[in-house]
């Protein structure tokens, strides 16, 4: 609530805004310590909702195996340029907001209701993690 107010963002925007910083935060730790890598956050990720999302279509669960792999291959790019980390927030946004309206497309209104419950059990795990 504060960062809302402070920076005058809308509620839905400060929770996007919090989710890639979370995500920038997390990649860039990974990634300098070479524990995991994108192409292994994002195949964590499609693998969860392909389990976890109910009647996906053949033709479904292709186009989520393209839109993770170019996810994976952009926040490869993004983790690799020389951009100081305020240009790769704004990169890894746009990637995020790419993914979504995508993801938005494919999926039937229903699944997307359960991603948006799945994206935020995640959020609300990865928060609980940090804060041990």
């Amino acid at each position: 609530m504060f960062l809302k107010n402070q920076i005058g963002i809308r509620a839905g925007k400060a929770e996007g805004f919090l989710a890639i910083m979370l995500l920038l935060l997390n990649l860039s730790t990974a990634y300098a310590q070479r524990q995991i890598d994108p192409v292994e956050i994002t195949e964590k990720e499609k693998e969860t909702l392909l389990v976890e999302l109910s009647g996906l279509t053949n033709d479904q669960k292709s186009e989520l195996d393209k839109i993770y792999d170019k996810v994976a291959k952009d926040l490869e790019n993004v983790m690799n340029s020389s951009s100081d980390r305020s240009k790769k927030r704004s990169e890894l946004q746009k990637v995020e907001e790419e993914k979504e309206s995508v993801l938005k497309e494919t999926l039937t209104s229903e699944q997307y209701a359960e991603y948006e419950k799945i994206k935020e059990k995640r959020k609300s795990e990865m928060r609980s993690r940090r804060r041990r």
